[in-house]
């Protein structure tokens, strides 16, 4: 984990649903963005986690132009993130959930070897662990910091 880990700077999955509340209302995951922007936490990121990010932000009940969405990426993630590469599917056991969707949130995990996978998910949130990662609601993380 390098240097990050020294610095006790915990590294965080954060599913679809606790970026989009962080991102664009005011309320229990606003603290996040303050989070990752100060480097109080280390924002891990895959390729199909950004997709999903950038589809739920195209939901019309969103409202968000081309524009807004490509804004919030460029700007108020893709530069504080630490982007996973590599193979996930073969290397890790993942628990079956019933979305398979989710997974992806599951693997970043094992990969990025986190300490915690942030979720309202109540799925995800049953598993109460993968591997090292504790899977918490955002009051929960918020508490554990």
């Amino acid at each position: 984990m390098g240097e990050e880990c020294l610095k006790n700077v915990p590294y965080v999955i954060l599913d679809t649903n606790v970026v989009v509340s962080a991102l664009l209302f005011k309320g229990e995951c606003s603290f996040i963005t303050e989070l990752w922007k100060n480097a109080q936490i280390k924002f891990l990121l895959t390729r199909p986690i950004l997709d999903e990010y950038i589809r739920v932000l195209s939901y019309p009940k969103f409202s968000l132009s081309e524009a807004d969405i490509e804004f919030l990426i460029e700007e108020e993630i893709l530069p504080y993130v630490l982007v996973l590469t590599g193979k996930k599917k073969h290397l890790f056991k993942i628990p079956k959930i019933s979305d398979p969707d989710d997974a992806k949130f599951l693997e970043a995990a094992l990969l990025g070897k986190a300490h915690f996978l942030v979720t309202g998910d109540k799925v995800l949130l049953n598993l109460k662990q993968i591997g090292a990662a504790q899977i918490l609601t955002p009051a929960d993380f918020k508490d554990s910091l």
